[in-house]
């Protein structure tokens, strides 16, 4: 009986033995299993797709790919927005993928606020506008120390023809020197004057800024000049694009413009540039060729630059008005001519704008009635000279100082 029961009892011994064998290699191969799963994850993590899905290094076609269960996974069933890739390497793909590049990675660069001097600094509005008048001459002269005007010759000589005149306070560009004699160049006319008279360096640029005209630049095509500053008030005259008029006054929208005989007219602020202009020499023996009767015309007229205008007067030194200026200019060149200057508008013959030569008489409306009411000598290069008002006196102009009704050659030659 003890003897059966020890017998039992190891055999159960044996089977808890067994079991426990069984158990353990179990464990072992699963483990093993395991590792190895793990070891070949690990070997094929870095083949190339080709290698994996059965060594074709050729490429396949979408049927090869999908033959195989690996394969159908991974392929998406949506059709795919980028472009198949190409199985032979393009030499950029490859240089980006398999090469690191070689050049250094450069920082972005700030840059550096320019050290450009601003030429205007310091300066007022003001003083902007008639630095701006004077910027245009590349070596700055000015003329100074001149009564009335200066003559510019052909020649550095006393002898040298007179080509043009230049006045107290206008600009050249200086372009030689010269045993006492500067070649300018102003206005137009290119010539010789006298060293004694003329400044340079920052002088010239004071004087110049100092000699500026302040003028309104007409910009519209045309606009019409107003005897009040309302839209409701008379119209005086109209005026044309790139007309320039001495600016006497600015207002809320309006600007007040010089329109002759003292008289302020008035347009939209709108319609113009307030702008400064640099005085210029004055070009008039080469206009349309110009004879010596012509030339002394203009030449006697500059004689009484400056003067004073007195309506109704008829004294070159006391006082005179724009035809009696005419009349008695002419007069001592020996041609003579009515008193009015709307007697003075019926004589001699028309002559076209375009046609205009030095000595021709150019004549203007009057203010508040219809008819002349103003007359100038064309001096040649877009200038006459007249007995302009009280303010101005006998003074040199812009043509175009308000419409005109005609011009006439009064000489005959």
């Amino acid at each position: 009986m003890e003897e059966n029961n020890q017998t039992k009892t190891e055999e159960r011994n044996d089977k808890r033995t067994r079991s426990r064998l069984w158990r353990l290699v179990y464990g072992l191969v699963l483990l093993l299993g395991l590792v190895t799963v793990l070891f070949v994850l690990f070997i094929t993590a870095d083949e190339p797709a080709a290698k994996r899905n059965g060594g074709n290094t050729t490429g396949t076609s979408g049927e090869e790919a999908g033959s195989t269960e690996e394969a159908s996974e991974n392929i998406s069933t949506e059709p795919s927005s980028e472009p198949p890739e190409s199985t032979v390497p393009s030499e950029s793909a490859e240089s980006s993928t398999t090469a690191p590049s070689s050049e250094p990675t450069t920082e972005p660069t700030t840059e550096e606020p320019s050290t450009t001097p601003d030429p205007y600094e310091g300066m007022t509005p003001d003083e902007i506008l008639r630095h701006k008048a004077i910027e245009k001459f590349e070596n700055l002269g000015t003329v100074v120390d001149v009564n009335n005007y200066l003559n510019v010759r052909a020649t550095p000589s006393m002898e040298g023809e007179i080509v043009g005149v230049i006045f107290d306070g206008c600009c050249a560009d200086l372009l030689e020197h010269q045993d006492g004699w500067y070649k300018i160049s102003s206005g137009g006319a290119t010539g010789y004057v006298s060293d004694r008279y003329i400044a340079t360096g920052d002088e010239a640029k004071e004087i110049a800024m100092a000699h500026c005209r302040y003028v309104a630049h007409i910009k519209a095509k045309k606009t019409n000049v107003m005897d009040q500053p309302n839209e409701d008030s008379p119209v005086l005259t109209p005026v044309v694009k790139d007309d320039h008029y001495d600016c006497l006054e600015e207002l809320d929208g309006w600007v007040g413009i010089d329109i002759v005989q003292d008289k302020v007219g008035y347009i939209k602020a709108s319609s113009c540039e307030i702008i400064y202009l640099a005085e210029e020499a004055i070009l008039f023996s080469d206009a349309g060729g110009a004879s010596q009767v012509r030339r002394n015309i203009i030449n006697t007229a500059l004689q009484y630059y400056g003067g004073k205008y007195v309506f109704g007067g008829t004294s070159l030194t006391e006082g005179i008005d724009c035809s009696a200026f005419t009349q008695q200019i002419f007069a001592k060149n020996g041609i003579t001519l009515t008193r009015n200057s709307w007697t003075q508008g019926g004589e001699g013959k028309h002559v076209d704008l375009k046609k205009l030569r030095p000595g021709d008489l150019v004549f203007y409306p009057a203010a508040h009635k219809e008819g002349i009411g103003h007359v100038a000598i064309y001096m040649g290069n877009g200038k006459i000279i007249h007995a302009a008002s009280k303010r101005l006196g006998i003074t040199v102009s812009d043509l175009k100082i308000s419409p005109i009704l005609d011009s006439r050659d009064v000489i005959g030659d």
